[in-house]
């Protein structure tokens, strides 16, 4: 087999081939997907459940303003957020590996700092940023590398991926009640620190796509429109067609791209898919600096629509998680425990929100625009509603309206920018989307703040939130049909 692999059994110049990658589609693939889901379920689902952690850090400091603690958490998300285009960036440069363990050792240290804070001041350094600097680099390469292992099951694979969340957020309010009954707040924040580091366990299960090839069965149109190369060794192996992408290379882009060969021994053909990494150049500094946002993204109306949504639902998600406990339980509807109950309960639903997304998208039941949308129209029910809520089970169908469409959006996302854009554009879509997403998460609270001192009451902020998720869905409704047949008259 070796020998059908040498440079000189293939075409003489690299630009007479047409390059293309084939996902692994599955094997060690789940492995990579475990890895992800590990990272998500630590980190995002501690951002997620410090809503319930915000609680103790008022009774630790005590008198400090909501308005003051709600901003931890809103640095927080918007530091992973924000750094997304700069997280895809490192990754093609270096490795996921390398950058997901540097993240999780960064946001271990920002949670054991946080143990010997005087202040809640402190707070938005030690948290906000060290930890919202490791998160962003933590969670981002197991999301694109899933993407890149997978490709007819690349909607499930990223449903289980994502629902790391959700399963946090599932887990942690309990398990930071736990912590803070028998260790305090202070105890509770060093092994909150601890766990976060085991994320490097996910980062070492991050091998590269190259390592991991797989073979399938031969396609015979393809091969008569690919041609074939003769390619004889001790009679055996009898045919070989070599099919690449065409790709415009830049310097200091890696591109990888796949070789394959079509076996033909007896009446029996297999394809067997062997990976050819290349790289040219590393480029200079300025060039990657330009590279980490690809600005040609803001010329595509369906990027423009997709990042306009996912701002507008940055008003709402997390915050909505954020500022319920604290107003059901001084409305005195719930208690503490209950408010943690139902956090947890939005979390399940989210769960099984992204896994059933994941499901329902690779078997196309419903159009991903029409998914999309009916995702914000649903979530916007739950702010709506909130103020009028009067007991425990109305709160708890709430938060699981809003659990199961945050579920259905937030796997939607990169589904919709693949879809429209490619995978090889994964990293800077995903990761633009995110900046967008990261900058209207941290003007949020500047908002909700203005509107709680204007108001003294919650219930203008929670219509707020409902309005900016309604909207969204209106935008998707009438813009996306149009962006449709633009992109189809595009491609044809």
């Amino acid at each position: 087999m070796e020998s059908l692999l040498p440079q000189k059994s293939l075409p003489s110049t690299r630009e007479e081939l047409r390059r293309r990658f084939v996902p692994p589609d599955g094997g060690y693939g789940w492995f990579i997907v475990f890895g992800a889901f590990f990272a998500q379920f630590w980190i995002t689902g501690l951002i997620r459940s410090f809503g319930v952690l915000l609680l103790e850090i008022f009774v630790l400091f005590e008198g400090s303003s909501i308005t003051l603690g709600a901003w931890i958490p809103a640095i927080l998300a918007t530091f992973t957020l924000t750094m997304s285009p700069i997280t895809g960036a490192l990754c093609e440069r270096f490795s996921e590996r390398v950058v997901m363990f540097i993240g999780s050792v960064l946001c271990c240290i920002g949670f054991i700092l946080s143990c010997f804070v005087t202040r809640i001041e402190h707070l938005l350094v030690t948290v906000g940023v060290i930890s919202g600097l490791g998160a962003g680099l933590s969670l981002l390469p197991g999301v694109l590398i899933t993407s890149r292992y997978f490709k007819t099951k690349r909607a499930l694979a990223n449903g289980i991926c994502v629902s790391g969340t959700a399963c946090g957020g599932l887990i942690m309010p309990r398990v930071i009640q736990l912590l803070v009954a028998e260790f305090g707040l202070r105890g509770t924040f060093l092994l909150l620190g601890g766990g976060i580091l085991q994320v490097c366990i996910s980062a070492a299960l991050l091998r590269p796509t190259e390592v991991h090839q797989r073979i399938v069965e031969i396609d015979e149109k393809r091969k008569k429109l690919n041609g074939e190369k003769k390619v004889t060794t001790n009679g055996e192996m009898k045919e070989v067609a070599v099919e690449m992408n065409d790709t415009k290379k830049e310097s200091g882009e890696k591109n990888t791209g796949l070789v394959e060969f079509d076996l033909g021994t007896g009446d029996k053909l297999a394809e067997t898919s062997a990976e050819l990494t290349e790289t040219e150049g590393k480029g200079s500094k300025k060039k990657f600096c330009l590279q980490i946002i690809d600005w040609s993204l803001l010329k595509s109306p369906s990027f423009l629509l997709c990042s306009t949504t996912v701002g507008l639902m940055a008003m709402c998600n997390p915050h909505f998680l954020y500022y319920m406990p604290s107003y059901v339980t001084e409305k005195g509807i719930v208690t503490k425990s209950e408010a943690a109950t139902l956090v947890s309960i939005g979390a399940a639903i989210d769960m099984f929100g992204r896994i059933g997304s994941g499901w329902l998208a690779d078997r196309n039941f419903i159009p991903l625009g029409k998914m999309y949308a009916l995702c914000f129209l649903v979530a916007g029910t739950a702010p709506l509603i909130l103020p009028f809520a009067t007991n425990m089970i109305v709160l708890g169908i709430l938060c699981s309206l809003f659990g199961l469409a945050a579920g259905f959006w937030f796997l939607l996302v990169p589904t919709l920018l693949t879809e429209y854009h490619g995978v090889e554009k994964i990293s800077s879509s995903y990761g633009l989307a995110r900046l967008f997403q990261g900058v209207m998460t941290f003007c949020s609270p500047l908002l909700i703040g203005f509107i709680l001192n204007a108001t003294d009451s919650y219930n203008a902020a929670f219509f707020m939130m409902s309005g900016c998720l309604f909207l969204a869905s209106f935008l998707v409704f009438t813009v996306e049909p149009w962006i449709l047949r633009h992109h189809r008259r595009d491609q044809s």
